[in-house]
């Protein structure tokens, strides 16, 4: 697997721009400009992850040439902010941001639900000096999702086992122990970090208002594009497969081994995922006899609202475990 990857900047491809374009990269944490590169037109202009600084706090934006007062302007759709991001040959994409110093933890984030795949709690992570990698989910046929859930199934891909093999790439490479990394994500995101982390046997899971029955897509009754995603991942929706698919964690945990995860589960109390979700994992992590389970609930009755209790919760949690 990639460790490093590099930055690709394509004003044609992205913008339509077929003339000379200035590329302005910003460093945000010293509040002064890095590069100013003029680009000929049709340049794809590349620059290696780690020809940055690894903080990759950077903000970029391209600016056209104004003849008439010979300066160079700006389009006005303002800055983007640069990702990290390295596409494996493999078809997995994800993004590491490396700890400024040097840390024995490494943070796994998982991406939850969104039209526009990408990449969650980046900014909400940043201050924590840790090792972190976000690992996207672009991967299944759903076409207003792509989501796999991370998961091997009928995915073009074979998820499941492609992110193990990374994240074993990644501990390696930083020389990082499984008890010291931290599974992080929320809703499929947090089933993701569940799933993974007990499979990997890794030392922390941080998941927040996760599904836990995926074959239940349809009871949460206020999202209509779960059905679609389930039958992309699975093939259909009868009630035998439906049946395998919530069962799929279940085994999982059935097959995890001591040391077991510190796992951490924070939901609304009020919420669906809490009495449709949470509650069965709680009941088998009481018959299995697994420990180090801690559920928090709070007063809140909508998912959306995972949205403002949830990364209050998971940096006092990664602070707490990394003692930062």
């Amino acid at each position: 697997m990639k460790i490093t990857g590099e930055f690709k900047f394509n004003p044609y491809e992205e913008k339509g721009l077929n003339e000379q374009v200035r590329l302005v990269i910003h460093d945000n944490q010293k509040n002064e400009f890095c590069l100013m590169e003029v680009l000929e037109p049709k340049t794809i202009f590349s620059l290696k992850h780690i020809d940055l600084e690894n903080h990759f706090d950077y903000k970029f934006k391209y600016q056209i040439m104004n003849f008439e007062t010979n300066r160079w302007t700006d389009l006005g759709d303002g800055y983007r902010y640069l990702t990290p991001e390295i596409l494996d040959d493999s078809g997995l994409k994800y993004a590491f941001y490396p700890s400024k110093n040097p840390s024995n933890h490494l943070v796994i984030c998982f991406q939850a639900i969104q039209t526009v795949p990408g990449y969650n709690y980046i900014r909400t992570l940043r201050d924590i000096d840790v090792n972190r990698l976000y690992i996207k989910d672009c991967y299944g046929t759903d076409k207003n999702t792509h989501a796999s859930f991370y998961l091997d199934e009928k995915n073009p891909i074979k998820v499941d086992s492609l992110v193990q093999e990374l994240i074993y790439s990644y501990i390696n490479y930083l020389s990082i122990p499984k008890e010291n990394t931290i599974f992080i994500g929320s809703s499929k995101g947090g089933y993701a970090a569940l799933y993974h982390g007990y499979k990997f046997n890794g030392g922390h899971i941080i998941s927040g208002g996760p599904r836990i029955l995926l074959g239940n897509f349809q009871k949460v009754s206020e999202v209509k594009i779960y059905p679609k995603i389930f039958v992309s991942i699975f093939g259909d929706a009868e009630a035998n497969t439906k049946s395998y698919a919530n069962g799929l964690l279940f085994n999982i945990l059935k097959k995890s081994k001591f040391r077991y995860p510190n796992c951490y589960i924070h939901v609304g109390k009020g919420e669906p995922h809490y009495k449709e979700h949470v509650v069965h994992f709680n009941q088998w992590v009481q018959d299995l006899k697994i420990p180090n389970f801690t559920l928090d609930t709070m007063n809140y009755d909508t998912h959306e609202e995972l949205g403002k209790y949830f990364p209050d919760y998971l940096t006092s949690k990664i602070k707490k475990i990394t003692g930062f």
